[in-house]
C-alpha cells in the first residue's frame, strides 16, 4: 500500500498453490479464475486487514539494506515496487516473480520502474523470475579453500 488503509484478504484454495492475497491488488482475471464464486457475489470480499506500506515497516525496524530481495506477491509486484524508496534502501540483488505478471504490459511496467532507478542491470530470467543485480555489486567466483569453490558470491565495489 502507498498509505495505511483497510484492504480485504482472501485465503487461497487448498492444493491450488498461492491463490490467496489482497483482493484490491488482484487482477480481474485472477479473481475470476481463482475466486469465481466470491467475485460474482461482490467485487470486494474477504477479511478486512490493515495494509501498511513496506517502507514504514522497514523504517520501524531500522532495515536499510537487502542482500537479496525476492518479491513474489501474486501479481501485485508493480504496486509494491512503486512504494519502494530506492534512495533510502539499498539492494544487492532483486528477484521479481514474473509468471504472475501474465499481462505483458504489467511486466513491462515493472521493468521500466526498476530500470528507471538506473541502479540495476538485468541479469536474466529463471524459473519464472526476473533477476536484477545492483551496478555497484560485483559478482565473482568464490575461490575459498573449503572445497566449495563452485558457488557464486558477491562483494560491493569500494568507492574512492
Amino acid at each position: 500500500c502507498r498509505e495505511r488503509r483497510v484492504v480485504h484478504y482472501v485465503r487461497g484454495k487448498t492444493g491450488v498453490g498461492a491463490t490467496g492475497g489482497i483482493v484490491e491488488f488482484m487482477s480481474e482475471d485472477f479473481k475470476k479464475r481463482f475466486h469465481k464464486k466470491k467475485f460474482r457475489e461482490s467485487n470486494v470480499f474477504g477479511t478486512e486487514v490493515m495494509c501498511v506500506p513496506l517502507v514504514d515497516i522497514l523504517a520501524k525496524y531500522g532495515i536499510t539494506h537487502f542482500n537479496l530481495w525476492s518479491l513474489d506477491v501474486e501479481g501485485a509486484e508493480y504496486e509494491v515496487l512503486q512504494t519502494m524508496d530506492f534512495t533510502r534502501f539499498t539492494f544487492d540483488m532483486v528477484v521479481v516473480e514474473a509468471h504472475a505478471l501474465q499481462d505483458r504490459i504489467e511486466r513491462q511496467r515493472v521493468w521500466q520502474l526498476i530500470n528507471s532507478t538506473q541502479l540495476f542491470d538485468f541479469r536474466g530470467h529463471f524459473r519464472e523470475n526476473d533477476l536484477w543485480v545492483a551496478k555497484a555489486y560485483k559478482l565473482h567466483r568464490n575461490s575459498s579453500s573449503t572445497g566449495l569453490g563452485n558457488g557464486i558470491s558477491g562483494r560491493k565495489q569500494m568507492q574512492g
